[in-house]
C-alpha cells in the first residue's frame, strides 16, 4: 500500500514536468546596451539644442510617414472648429437621448413680504418680514 501511494504521487509529477517547455534564457540588458541601441536608432540632439526640429519625422526615412504627416499638416482643421464640431455633436446626442431617459425638473421661488403692523394681522405677523 505504501508503494501504491508513492506511485500515485510521483507519476503525475513526471507528466507535469514533461509539459513544461524548455526556454532559453537571455542575458539581461545593461544600461549601456540600451543607450547604444538608442544612439543607433536616432541621433541625439546636441548638448545645447533643446528644440525639436519642425520636420522630425523625416529622420525615420519612411516615405509613407512623410506623406501622412504632410497631409495631416496641410488638411488639419483649426482647433476651434474641432471644438465647435464636438460641442455640436454632443448637443445632437443630448437631444436624441432626451426622449429616451426620464425627465426630472423642479422649480422654486422665494419672496419677501413685510406685513403691516397697523393692518388686520396680529402682532406675531404684523410688523415682521417673512
Amino acid at each position: 500500500m505504501h508503494y501504491r501511494d508513492l506511485f500515485i504521487r510521483i507519476i503525475p509529477s513526471f507528466f507535469l514536468a514533461a509539459c513544461v517547455p524548455m526556454v532559453d534564457k537571455q542575458a539581461p540588458m545593461t544600461a549601456s546596451d540600451i543607450s547604444r541601441e538608442l544612439n543607433q536608432s536616432l541621433p541625439l540632439p546636441a548638448q545645447g539644442e533643446s528644440r525639436l526640429a519642425t520636420d522630425w519625422w523625416k529622420a525615420y526615412g519612411d516615405a509613407q510617414l512623410d506623406t501622412l504627416v504632410e497631409k495631416a499638416l496641410t488638411g488639419a482643421p483649426a482647433l476651434k472648429s474641432i471644438e465647435a464640431r464636438y460641442a455640436q455633436a454632443n448637443g445632437v446626442i443630448a437631444a436624441t437621448q432626451a426622449g429616451n431617459i426620464p425627465q426630472v425638473s423642479g422649480y422654486a421661488a422665494v419672496s419677501k413680504e413685510r406685513f403691516s403692523a397697523n393692518y388686520i394681522f396680529p402682532p406675531p405677523l404684523g410688523g415682521n418680514a417673512y
